[in-house]
C-alpha cells in the first residue's frame, strides 16, 4: 500500500481537451514530491529556448506527502513553470503558496497537475475526484480574483479555488496565481495562465490521504505545540502575525548591526525612518479583527484588518513592508495590497518596481512625462496606486513596465539599469539589504531562480532556539564566544557563525539551501522551523521522522534535495547559464557604501566574494573554476542521463 502519496500525476491539455492520469510512483521514488517532481517535470517536458508564452510550455503544480497528512504545516501547494518575461534567458521559475487547495488536490486523488495548451476561449479546470472537466469561463473573464472564486464556490461551496485577475488575463511579469490571500507570484506565473486561457482551477476531493503511522503524526504535531506555546510566550505574540508586532520596529532592528537599508528598494533612509513616525502610526493600526492560518496549521501567521473604506484585508508575508515605497499610512497601504490581490498582482515584486520608478523620479532620471504625466514621487499614493492600475490593465507606461522592469530600464535607459537591484528577474524586496552580510550575498549569486526570503536564513544561522541574535547586534563577549564555538561545531570554521566574515560561508549556505528544499519537496511549510524552534541541525531529524511517519519509508533527504537542486541548475545550464560568470550581484551593491546607520560604509567585497563562491562550488561538488557541475558528479547524485543530454547538447 502507498502511503502519502495519493499516486496519481493528472494531465490536462487545453488545446485538446485530452486528459489522462499517470503512476507518480517513480517520480516519488527519485524525487519525494513538490519542488522536486516539478522539475523533473519541467525539465522533461520542455525543450531549449522554449519561449515561456508558447502553449505547450507546462504549467506544473505538485504537492508532496506531508500535504494534506494531518501534519501540521503540511499544505504547501508548488508551481513550477518557464519564467515571464524572458528578461535572463536561462532563469527559472518556481513558487509555492499555502491555504487549502493543495491538501484537496490530494484528497481528490493527485500528487501533481500538468497543464499544456490552450483553450480557443476562457475556460477553467474543474477537479471533483475522478471527474475532470474543462468548462467556460466566459462570464468569469475580467473579474477580479475574489470575484472569480466566489462565482464558482456558488456552484460547488466546498471546492478550493485557484485564480488570476485581470493582470494575469492581461499577461503581465507581476501577475499572481491566487488562492484566499496567498499567491504564487514572481516571475509572472499568472500570465502563463492567462496565455493558456486559463482564468482558475476549482478541485474538491472526498478521498483520504492515507498515512502510514498517526500516532508517530500525533507525537510531532504535540512536539509542535509544546515548542510554539513556549515561542509565542517569548515573543509577546503568535509569530510571524503582522497586528503581533510592529514593521516599523523591526525594520530598525533589522538594521541595527546586521544589515543596511538600500534606498529606492526599502524606502526609508535611517535618518528618514526616525523623522515619519511610522512606529507610531502602525502601533495605532495593528490591533487586527483576527488571525488566518492555513490548513492544519495553529501558528495563524497572517493577521485580519477590517478597515473603514477599505474592508477586510488579510496581511501576508509580502504585504506589510509599506517602507518600500515610502508609504507611512498602514490604511492606505492596504487599499493598496488589497487592489493588488484582486487584480492578481505580486505584492513582492511590483511595490519594489514602484520604488525603483520612484528612485528615477528622485534623482532626475525619469519625470512625469515618461508615466503618463503621474509623478513617481516617494510615497506619493497617486503614483502608487496609478502604477498598480497600469500595470494590471496594460495602460500607457504600465504595458512597457507590464513586459518586466528590464524592458522598462532598456525603454528610459540613461543609466537607469544601474538602481535596478534585482538578479534572475528577481527585485530585491526584504526590509533590507546585504551590504555588511556576506552570506547573503553569496546566497543572492546562488539561488536558482533568484534570491527570496525563502532561498536561506536571512539573519542567521541558528534559528530562534539559539541567541546568537544579541550577538550580531551588540557584540556581546558571550554572545561572540558561542557563535564561534557553534561555526567550529557545525561548519569547522570560528567565523561561519558571524554574519560580517566571509570565511566559512560556502557551507552553511549549501546546507540551508537544501534544509529548505527538504521542506519543498514535502510540501511542508517553511517557516514552521521557525515556530518549531528547531534549529538548522534538528530540522533534518524532524523532516526525516515526518516522512517516514507519513509514507512509512526513510530516505536521505539530503540527498533527494540535492539530486533537485542540481537539476534546476542544470536546466538553466541547459537554457545558456554560463557558470561562475553568471554567478554575479548587481553592480551597486559593490560599489556604493551604505550611506548612513550603524553600518556606514559597509558594502560587498568583490575579491573576497569570488573567494567564498569557490568554495561553494566545492561544498556542491561543482567545478570550482567553471562553478559547472561535472558528469561525474550528475553521474554519481542520479543524474546520468541529464549528463548524457548535456554532453550531446555541448554543455557539459
Amino acid at each position: 500500500m502507498t502511503y502519502g502519496w495519493a499516486g496519481t500525476i493528472l494531465w490536462v491539455d487545453l488545446t485538446t481537451g485530452e486528459v489522462r492520469k499517470t503512476p507518480s510512483i517513480e517520480y516519488n521514488n527519485n524525487y519525494v514530491g513538490g519542488r522536486g517532481v516539478n522539475a523533473r517535470l519541467l525539465y522533461e517536458e520542455t525543450r531549449s529556448g522554449q519561449d515561456p508564452l508558447d502553449p505547450e510550455v507546462p504549467l506544473i503544480f505538485g504537492w508532496g506527502p506531508s500535504v494534506g497528512s494531518g501534519l501540521f504545516g503540511g499544505n504547501r501547494t508548488c508551481v513550477t513553470f518557464r519564467p515571464y518575461p524572458k528578461d535572463t534567458n536561462w532563469s527559472y521559475a518556481f513558487g509555492h503558496f499555502g491555504g487549502f487547495f493543495g491538501s484537496e488536490a490530494k484528497f481528490a486523488g493527485y500528487d501533481h497537475l500538468v497543464i499544456r495548451g490552450r483553450a480557443e476561449k476562457p475556460v477553467y479546470l474543474h477537479i471533483k475526484n475522478d471527474e475532470v472537466t474543462v468548462r467556460d469561463a466566459s462570464h468569469l473573464w475580467g473579474k477580479d480574483t475574489f470575484t472569480t472564486a466566489n462565482l464558482i464556490k456558488e456552484k460547488e461551496p466546498e471546492a478550493q479555488v485557484l485564480s488570476i485577475g485581470i493582470a494575469g488575463e492581461n499577461r503581465s511579469a507581476f501577475a499572481t496565481i491566487e488562492h484566499m490571500y496567498r499567491a504564487s507570484g514572481m516571475k509572472g506565473a499568472g500570465a502563463i495562465m492567462g496565455v493558456k486561457n486559463l482564468k482558475a482551477i476549482a478541485v474538491r476531493g472526498t478521498g483520504p490521504v492515507k498515512v502510514h503511522n498517526p500516532e508517530a503524526i500525533f507525537q510531532i504535531n504535540a512536539e509542535y505545540l509544546v515548542r510554539l506555546k513556549a515561542f509565542t510566550k517569548a515573543a509577546g505574540g503568535m509569530p510571524a502575525g503582522i497586528p503581533t508586532f510592529d514593521p516599523a520596529s523591526y525594520f530598525k532592528t533589522a538594521t541595527d548591526g546586521v544589515v543596511g537599508n538600500f534606498e529606492g528598494f526599502t524606502g526609508f533612509t535611517w535618518k528618514e525612518l526616525e523623522k515619519v513616525g511610522l512606529i507610531k502610526e502602525w502601533q495605532k493600526h495593528k490591533a487586527g479583527t483576527g488571525r488566518s492560518a492555513c490548513l492544519n496549521c495553529p501558528s495563524y501567521c497572517m493577521g485580519i484588518v477590517d478597515q473603514p473604506g477599505v474592508g477586510l484585508v488579510v496581511e501576508h508575508c509580502m504585504s506589510w513592508r509599506p517602507w518600500r515605497v515610502w508609504c507611512t499610512d498602514p490604511v492606505f497601504w492596504n487599499k493598496a495590497v488589497q487592489l493588488m490581490d484582486r487584480y492578481g498582482l505580486d505584492n513582492h515584486s511590483l511595490p519594489s518596481a514602484i520604488a525603483w520608478l520612484m528612485q528615477l523620479h528622485h534623482l532626475g532620471i525619469i519625470t512625469a512625462k515618461d508615466t503618463d504625466g503621474i509623478p513617481m514621487e516617494r510615497g506619493s499614493e497617486k503614483a502608487i496606486l496609478g502604477t498598480i492600475e497600469k500595470v494590471a490593465k496594460r495602460e500607457g507606461f504600465g504595458n512597457i513596465l507590464a513586459n518586466g522592469v528590464d524592458a522598462f530600464a532598456a525603454h528610459i535607459g540613461k543609466g537607469s539599469e544601474y538602481y535596478l537591484i534585482a538578479k534572475k528577474g528577481v527585485l530585491v524586496s526584504q526590509s533590507s539589504d546585504w551590504r555588511i552580510t556576506p552570506y547573503r550575498a553569496l546566497s543572492w549569486t546562488m539561488a536558482t531562480r533568484g534570491d527570496t526570503m525563502t532561498s536561506a536564513e536571512a539573519f542567521g544561522y541558528f534559528g530562534p532556539g539559539h541567541d546568537y541574535e544579541k550577538a550580531y547586534k551588540a557584540k556581546d563577549e558571550e554572545g561572540m564566544r558561542r557563535a564561534i564555538e557553534a561555526g567550529k561545531e557545525y561548519f569547522g570554521h570560528e567565523k561561519a557563525a558571524i554574519l560580517w566574515e566571509y570565511e566559512g560561508k560556502a557551507k552553511p549556505l549549501a546546507q540551508i539551501e537544501l534544509t529548505r528544499a527538504v521542506s519543498d519537496l514535502l510540501g511542508w511549510c517553511e517557516f514552521m522551523r521557525i515556530a518549531l524552534l528547531y534549529n538548522w541541525f534538528d530540522y533534518p531529524a524532524i523532516q526525516e521522522r515526518s516522512l517516514k511517519a507519513v509514507t512509512g519509508r526513510e530516505a536521505d533527504l539530503f540527498a533527494m534535495a540535492t539530486k533537485a537542486w542540481t537539476l534546476e541548475r542544470v536546466y538553466q545550464l541547459r537554457e545558456g547559464y554560463r557558470g561562475r560568470p553568471d554567478d554575479t550581484i548587481p553592480q551597486r551593491v559593490l560599489t556604493e557604501p551604505l550611506p548612513d546607520g550603524p553600518n556606514k560604509g559597509a558594502k560587498i567585497d568583490q575579491e573576497k566574494l569570488e573567494l567564498i563562491k569557490g568554495e561553494y562550488y566545492e561544498a556542491r561538488g561543482f567545478d570550482k573554476k567553471t562553478g559547472l557541475p561535472t558528469a561525474e558528479r550528475l553521474e554519481a547524485i542520479g543524474l546520468a542521463d541529464v549528463a548524457a543530454d548535456l554532453k550531446a547538447l555541448g554543455k557539459l
